[in-house]
């Protein structure tokens, strides 16, 4: 069970809040992975083309063609970390392996991981097949997305660079690893990290692999799995895969809950909020994204022993975000949470794969709250914790009209997105 605690109060002098946005390495538990493939048979996948030859040889998949064609999954998935192997022929080669993609009679289009057997070697790069053309590097006359233009000096210097070019083996095995996780893509090629992307095109589809049409060569496949990251709509007294306890440290005001049929973000953005009415915003974020949450007094937690692991029914359970926030105006809040970080580092030494991130509330400037969630980071790392960038929260006031409730789930949304790829 996965658990992410929130802590509402102020540490380092500032509002802060605790995530994490490393990946878990030997501390993590084990990912449960779907097979793909098992090295016998095909089944679950299929060819839309009125072309190409697929057969299984010695535990691979083998395609052959003499013009372009993709073997697609039957099922689409949305969020999920993808690994697949794929051994390029000797001799001009291309592939991929799409994603997310759309299927059609003799077509398949969308989000492609590049796997680049020519001396350009932008293997791990993003191409988007069939439409716009390349992501991440982007090049002027073959990128018709402004916003991935933008980045083409960046992009191409990142694919200039030792690591990355030398990424793919063009003789032998590569492994490939593809992570969605909302609007995120990140693609690695043999444990380099060749791609970092937002993008919002697509948000679900078919697995692919390609034959670029080389007539003659065979491209082969193997270990192809996957891990689906479920976020289903959670009800009371649902078990979900994700958890969040918020610790209610002040401004904990029933009275000032959204009243019963109004949203927790429209009543954040109309009224003049306190520490529980955001809170109440980001428990309905998270729920959407089928995070549990559960709100605790602060007094319950106050040496912080609640974030250490527990055992239940024999299971072990353990808190994977920490997230703290609060008024900053709240001097006596500000020491009572500053004594907590020599318990924060023992939660650290306990949890080593534990996140820290930060929310500020309502009542900062904008480049305040961004000083506070810059300071609650360093904060963070010095008590030797992982850490997510913060996120800071402006609404109304006498003195500011605060963030529109478009921007405010905007927000929240990617806030909640980001949680979730911190802890995979």
């Amino acid at each position: 069970m996965l658990t992410i605690m929130a802590m509402f109060g102020l540490v380092c002098g500032v509002s802060l809040a605790a995530k994490k946005v490393e990946k878990k390495k030997s501390t993590r538990r084990n990912i449960e992975w779907t097979s793909l493939f098992d090295g016998k048979k095909v089944e679950g996948w299929k060819n839309p083309y009125a072309w190409g030859e697929v057969s299984v040889v010695d535990g691979e998949i083998h395609l052959k063609a003499d013009k372009k064609f993709f073997l697609v999954t039957e099922k689409e998935y949305s969020d999920f970390v993808f690994e697949g192997e794929i051994n390029l022929p000797v001799g001009k080669a291309n592939s991929g392996f799409m994603f997310r993609c759309h299927v059609e009679k003799n077509k398949v289009f969308g989000y492609q991981a590049e796997v680049d057997g020519a001396e350009r070697r932008w293997s791990g790069g993003l191409y988007d097949e069939g439409r716009r053309g390349w992501l991440w590097p982007s090049q002027t006359g073959r990128t018709k997305d402004a916003k991935a233009l933008a980045n083409e000096a960046t992009s191409k210097a990142h694919f200039a660079t030792e690591k990355v070019k030398n990424a793919l083996k063009r003789d032998g095995w590569n492994k490939y690893r593809i992570t969605c996780i909302g609007h995120k893509i990140k693609i690695q090629v043999n444990g380099v990290t060749t791609t970092e992307f937002e993008d919002e095109m697509d948000a679900k589809g078919p697995i692919g692999i390609q034959h670029h049409g080389e007539k003659g060569q065979i491209y082969r496949f193997r270990n192809l799995r996957i891990h689906e990251i479920k976020r289903p709509q959670t009800t009371k007294g649902q078990e979900s895969k994700y958890h969040v306890a918020i610790i209610q440290a002040a401004g904990y005001l029933p009275d000032t809950k959204p009243p019963e049929g109004t949203d927790a973000i429209t009543h954040a953005t109309t009224k003049v909020v306190n520490t529980y009415i955001i809170t109440s915003a980001i428990v309905d974020q998270l729920a959407a994204k089928g995070i549990e949450v559960q709100v605790i007094d602060y007094s319950a937690c106050d040496d912080l022993k609640c974030l250490y692991p527990t055992e239940n029914n024999g299971k072990k359970q353990v808190v994977d975000v920490v997230v703290f926030a609060g008024p900053a105006e709240n001097s006596k809040q500000q020491k009572k949470i500053l004594e907590l970080f020599p318990q924060l580092e023992e939660v650290v030494k306990r949890s080593p794969h534990i996140i820290c991130t930060s929310i500020v509330p309502a009542w900062y400037p904008e480049t305040k709250g961004q000083e506070a969630c810059t300071y609650s980071d360093n904060c963070f790392k010095k008590a030797g914790a992982k850490t997510v960038r913060g996120i800071s929260l402006l609404t109304p006031r006498k003195d500011n009209p605060g963030v529109s409730k478009e921007n405010m789930e905007k927000v929240l949304n990617k806030f909640a997105d980001d949680l979730i790829s911190a802890m995979q």
